[in-house]
């Protein structure tokens, strides 16, 4: 499983890389050329020179990183932790593995030549509309949004509260680059979990009102924040904190105990 996991979090790093670009466009001119979602910056990755090639390198990453935590979901192996992983935190793996996986079916598609524009909607309001439309819809929504907010408290307090050291190999690095982890860690965490949370606000606004039209997705959400009294100084925070993400995905690559 190491190499696998190893290819996998460079990956990682590479895709929290670009969302953090296009957090900071967004930062800096109010919007970015691509949604800052996975998708979207696969797509823009697509649009550079020499795009397809490097995309068909990060879809294979992406894959690795996908196959890597859903076999630790299946097996319960978490080499970086003493105690053997709860069922939750084995499920969370799981969601993460599907998620990686459609990401890595968009790099196949994008890096087979498919239209940058013409991949799956990252606009959730379509869907929303639909759950809502169900019998009990507003219910479900509304349960979903909790569990994102949820979700999203749990990463916050899991940040702060986690010991990285226990997480790399220690005796191989050093104090300073060790603290580089931490402090990336816990910058990179907060970030994911406050972003989480707003989106599962919006959904339980939604959920409320029963408006499919108040679902706001991640770039939604950075654009309609760039508009606000000091919203680019907050959008540029988050554009930080998802880099600091990517570095420590890229120190776990290489430093990681898998």
């Amino acid at each position: 499983m190491a190499p696998v996991a190893r290819v996998g979090l460079s990956s990682r790093a590479v895709v929290y890389a670009l969302l953090a670009a296009l957090a900071f466009l967004i930062a800096t001119r109010g919007r970015a050329p691509a949604s800052a979602s996975g998708q979207g910056a696969l797509a823009e990755l697509a649009r550079q020179p020499g795009g397809k090639g490097m995309l068909a390198l990060l879809a294979a990453g992406l894959f690795a990183y996908a196959l890597w935590r859903l076999l630790q979901a299946v097996l319960g192996i978490e080499p970086a932790s003493r105690e053997r992983p709860s069922a939750w935190i084995r499920i969370g793996w799981g969601a993460v593995a599907v998620v990686y996986l459609a990401l890595f079916v968009e790099a196949v598609r994008l890096a087979a030549g498919g239209s940058a524009e013409g991949g799956p909607s990252n606009h959730p309001q379509p869907y929303a509309a639909r759950i809502l439309a169900w019998p009990g819809g507003t219910g479900l929504a509304g349960l979903i949004g909790t569990a994102l907010v949820v979700a999203g408290v749990a990463v916050c307090i899991w940040a702060v509260v986690h010991d990285y050291g226990e997480t790399f190999r220690r005796p191989s690095m050093a104090r300073g680059t060790l603290a580089l982890a931490r402090v990336t860690g816990i910058a990179g965490n907060l970030t994911r979990g406050v972003l989480v949370v707003l989106v599962g606000v919006y959904l339980l606004l939604a959920a409320v009102a029963d408006q499919p039209s108040k679902v706001k997705s991640l770039d939604q959400l950075l654009e309609t924040g760039s508009r606000q009294a000091y919203g680019p100084f907050l959008v540029g925070l988050a554009a930080a904190g998802l880099a600091a993400y990517a570095v420590f995905s890229a120190l776990e690559a290489a430093r990681r105990r898998v």
